[in-house]
């Protein structure tokens, strides 16, 4: 799995992958199996059910951790691509604003130029 494009961690693609392989599942057994400390397991858990990756339910008093669909995984690159073409788009006006500013600002006709160009 290719967690860059995703934004995981190497620890977060693990906790993951056991997840989707195992079901639902407690979070003692995920430390016990991925050998990692409590807090991290934890930590891990806590932020990939913030990505939308994970999701846990309550039975007797104990959480069980489960991982998302993997089609989620499409859902959250078009989401990024989404933000992605809005940033073009509010990046364009301002580009446009600040030509306009450029525009009545009078400049020189003495440049300096160094290196090559020099």
């Amino acid at each position: 799995m290719n967690s860059e494009i995703l934004g995981l961690t190497k620890t977060e693609e693990r906790v993951y992958l056991r997840l989707l392989g195992e079901g639902n599942t407690l979070a003692s057994s995920l430390i016990r199996k991925l050998q990692l400390h409590r807090a991290t397991v934890y930590d891990v858990l806590n932020r990939l059910i913030e990505k939308g990756l994970a999701s846990f339910t309550v039975v007797d008093k104990k959480k069980y951790y489960e991982a998302s669909s993997p089609n989620r995984i499409l859902d959250i690159i078009k989401e990024k691509k989404k933000n992605i073409e809005e940033q073009e788009k509010e990046a364009e006006k301002l580009v446009k604003e600040l030509s306009k500013i450029k525009e009545k600002t009078p400049s020189s006709d003495i440049r300096i130029l160094e290196g090559k160009e020099g």
